[in-house]
């Protein structure tokens, strides 16, 4: 290569890093605010022509479909910064996400999540069922000014149904950068394993999937049975023989269990340790249990900022006591994989469950409702500002960062 060549190609890459810089500042702050304010606009209107908001959402998720095929991609589609990976270190299999925020496990339409996935964030599928499920009576959905309440019950297609689904996707086509939990449910030992088998056996997105097994639904009569101890019984015999048996399917594959905010601090670490003996990551946690003046059943659980704290505190009690329980003692940060979930909305969220040691991308549920730009787009370019900030390459170098640094996210 000739010196004016070489003295044109630094030039070149100088104008693209001049271009990219002013884009990060000017251009893309409009964008981002620009798709959300619309998106919040449109949203109030739609609340306000509805007394069921889950007659509001189907007709929000109608809307946004049509406009993610009519409005340009500016305001639909974004990239997710280079510098914000997550390796997680799954029982010394390392998985790459490459943005850390996740979708909570309440979305089913895959034209939604398709629309969502634009966005940059990674899918967590509705929990799947053995058999097609009803799920409860209206009303089973309600919003408050602090959150979301919901006692919907687990409605939606068998097992088999969304296991056709998954293999006619294009997900993994359009989005090989995003990978995808599949949550698991059911009301019996041999359901769940029904389902695993239904959603795990020879097929051909096992690569790019985790599973969640959800132990802890407060919207189902059977939600938490496998999460109790039988009579007479001084352990979680249920839960030991349910984990077991699925890791006699697939011994490696990454499978968290989602667990209750509701349990006791001592429950939390027994089920804790339970997982862990099986190589399974933890969920902390599920949606909250609360009475309920609209919801059909009289209760349901609730999602939302009230959760942060309580999610905040048990990931840190877990990944604390870890280093007890595996002799973890020297080390500051330890390698059992931590999720959490639970009033998760900015970056600042995900930081602090850096912090209190959630090593894995967060899921976001009700923060998605309220706005997906804000909790998705804001979020990873929030994170991404941070790293540049900070001279660090990717998130998974935020523990070698200063006390200093780390101490403004304090859980």
């Amino acid at each position: 290569m000739s010196i004016s060549s070489e003295v044109q190609t630094e030039n070149d890459d100088e104008s693209r890093k001049w271009i990219d810089r002013i884009y990060k500042k000017a251009v893309l702050p409009i964008q981002i605010n620009a798709s959300s304010a619309t998106y919040k606009i449109f949203r109030e209107y739609i609340k306000s022509k509805y007394d069921d908001y889950e007659d509001a959402k189907k007709e929000g998720d109608r809307l946004l479909k049509k406009c993610s095929k009519e409005l340009p991609d500016y305001l639909m589609q974004f990239d997710i910064p280079d510098n914000i990976s997550l390796d997680v270190d799954f029982y010394e299999t390392i998985i790459h996400y490459k943005t850390p925020v996740s979708l909570a496990s309440y979305e089913g339409d895959m034209d939604i999540v398709l629309i969502l996935a634009r966005m940059g964030v990674n899918y967590t599928k509705k929990t799947a069922m053995r058999d097609e499920g009803k799920g409860n009576d209206p009303i089973r959905m309600a919003e408050r000014e602090d959150g979301f309440e919901n006692a919907i019950g687990l409605p939606g297609p068998s097992a088999e149904a969304v296991r056709s689904e998954l293999e006619k996707s294009r997900f993994w086509e359009k989005y090989p950068d995003l990978r995808m939990t599949l949550s698991v449910g059911g009301s019996t030992k041999e359901e769940y394993l029904d389902v695993f088998r239904e959603l795990h056996d020879d097929v051909p997105y096992l690569e790019y999937v985790d599973f969640e097994i959800n132990v802890s639904c407060p919207n189902t009569d059977d939600g938490q049975k496998l999460c109790e101890k039988q009579e007479g019984c001084d352990t979680y015999e249920n839960l030991e023989k349910l984990l077991e048996e699925i890791r006699e399917i697939d011994n490696d594959i990454p499978i968290y269990v989602k667990l209750s905010p509701d349990f006791s601090d001592e429950k939390i670490l027994e089920l804790a340790e339970i997982c862990k003996r099986h190589k399974m990551g933890i969920v902390l946690t599920n949606t909250k249990y609360v009475d309920s003046d609209v919801l059909s059943t009289g209760g349901g659980g609730y999602s939302g900022p009230k959760n942060k704290e309580r999610a905040l505190q048990l990931v840190n009690l877990v990944h604390e006591k870890y280093k007890e329980y595996d002799k973890y003692s020297n080390l500051e940060f330890d390698k059992i994989p931590l999720k959490i979930c639970g009033g998760m909305e900015t970056c600042e969220d995900v930081l602090r469950a850096q912090n209190a040691g959630g090593n894995v991308p967060v899921q976001m549920g009700y923060a998605m409702f309220k706005d997906p730009y804000g909790a998705i787009v804001k979020t990873n370019y929030g994170l991404s500002k941070f790293c540049e900030k900070n001279g660090i390459s990717s998130l998974n170098d935020f523990h070698d960062l200063a006390k200093e640094v780390r101490g403004k996210y304090a859980v």
